[in-house]
């Protein structure tokens, strides 16, 4: 089984309902490697065209919202092999199929790549698509911050826009609980340190399969460190303002069979004595648990991965949130505003958030593998 095939089985571990996308349609078939898909969009505003490497199943979802967002369209797919792109284009309404990523890179028609690729392959095509003058918009976890350095400064060099796939800090109830009365106290903001003196964070459920991508030592090193722990982590920096941490200490449990880390408990420190400290697992219950804590309140929200519920707890009664658009449909909304200045201080701080959360969870896994605290 090819890395591209593992990978299309990773969706369904994460949202059911990206399964249900498929269409007929029909295809026809040029000499080149290329397949045209005949279909019929809405009609939107001018929009960003994007171009997918992969075919794997994590891009459904993302496909479907790129054609529901106003801002984005979808123009071509690409795969190692020409028939799982024309398969994929025909289910997805994808105009064009392509039969090598390099080919799509080409197109001058796309604008904009979106990278679902595993872990090991993401920095190199992250790389070349930045070369080729186009946007990146790219899953995480990246290899190493180290690689993050390479991708942004082949997107600073070529005058183009990076930004990771972390939609859940692009949702309507984590900005309002930065703004809401009650709770905006709390966090850092302008000329505000914030009063936050500890984040718990949690985030877990069980991985029954064996031959998950999750546990492919070759294309996921990291583990759930890398599929769970960025949340966590992205969520603890999310909260403190992307404050740099002090040190980092945390502990691992590895995969006998796999040889990568399918549980990890980790302690953050920052200045001040304050805290934060996260937990994940591939072999726990499903959670989703966010919780920040001052001297006198907590806020506790039971789904911060998610939209729904839209309600999240102030000393423990229930604040009512209000969702205008899916946490996806920001992210995308952001993207295109922000790849129009990529010089931009906005469009920067994607890149420079992304290259934080990778330095920690750098020391993250360096702490599980020696035992150490490690400083940042």
């Amino acid at each position: 089984m090819s890395p591209h095939d593992i990978l299309r089985t990773r969706m369904r571990f994460l949202d059911p309902r990206s399964q249900g996308f498929l269409s007929k349609l029909k295809t026809h078939k040029s000499k080149h490697t290329t397949s045209t898909v005949t279909y019929s969009p809405k009609k939107k505003m001018t929009t960003l065209q994007f171009g997918i490497l992969s075919t794997a199943n994590i891009a459904v979802a993302m496909v479907a919202h790129m054609h529901q967002c106003e801002a984005t369209s979808v123009l071509a797919v690409a795969s190692r092999n020409l028939p799982k792109a024309q398969e994929f284009a025909q289910a997805n309404n994808i105009p064009r199929a392509y039969g090598s990523y390099d080919e799509l890179l080409r197109d001058e028609g796309i604008q904009a790549i979106y990278i679902p690729l595993p872990t090991s392959h993401k920095t190199e095509w992250a790389i070349k698509a930045a070369n080729a003058g186009k946007h990146v918009l790219c899953d995480k976890p990246i290899a190493s911050a180290s690689d993050v350095q390479k991708i942004l400064e082949a997107c600073r060099n070529n005058g183009v826009h990076f930004m990771d796939n972390t939609m859940f800090v692009h949702g309507d109830i984590n900005v309002q609980i930065k703004s809401h009365e009650l709770s905006s106290h709390m966090f850092p903001s302008s000329g505000n340190s914030g009063a936050l003196q500890r984040v718990n964070s949690s985030l877990s459920f069980h991985l029954g399969d064996s031959s998950n991508i999750r546990l492919n030592k070759e294309l996921e090193p990291q583990g759930a460190i890398g599929d769970l722990a960025w949340y966590n982590v992205r969520n603890i920096l999310w909260a403190y303002g992307y404050e740099k941490p002090v040190s980092v200490q945390a502990t691992a449990l590895f995969d006998e069979e796999h040889g990568v880390p399918v549980r990890c408990d980790a302690w953050i420190s920052f200045s001040g004595n304050r805290i934060a400290t996260f937990n994940c697992s591939f072999r726990e219950t499903k959670r989703q648990v966010a919780e920040y804590v001052t001297v006198d309140h907590t806020v506790l929200h039971l789904s911060f991965m998610s939209d729904e519920p839209a309600q999240y707890l102030f000393d423990g009664t229930p604040v009512e949130a209000k969702v205008n658009k899916p946490r996806i449909i920001n992210l995308l909304d952001r993207f295109v505003l922000d790849a129009a200045n990529p010089e931009s201080k906005e469009s920067k701080k994607w890149g420079e958030e992304t290259l934080l959360n990778m330095i920690v969870l750098d020391a993250v896994m360096q702490s599980a593998v020696s035992g150490k605290v490690v400083s940042l």
